[in-house]
């Protein structure tokens, strides 16, 4: 994972993507874990624990990121079950 000023970019064995930050629809906030949510479909999942520095990481995305774009993602989750 790598962080810019204008994107963030997810490496993967045989994957790689880009996401600028002009092209993020939302960053949805679980807890520490963070999940931008792209014009182009992507899903990028961030869990600060995988990364060395993961709470900078954090905080680069939450600074990068406008806040209106920004939700908690557990108002929205569904209510248990009975």
């Amino acid at each position: 994972m790598i962080v810019t000023n204008e994107s963030v970019v997810s490496c993967k064995p045989g994957a790689h993507h880009e996401l600028p930050f002009d092209d993020v629809l939302g960053l949805e906030r679980w807890g520490l874990e963070r999940n931008l949510i792209g014009r182009c479909g992507c899903n990028v999942g961030i869990d600060p624990a995988w990364y060395r520095g993961g709470q900078r990481l954090i905080r680069a995305l939450d600074d990068a990121v406008p806040a209106e774009l920004a939700f908690d993602g557990a108002e929205l989750a569904p209510p248990a079950g009975p």
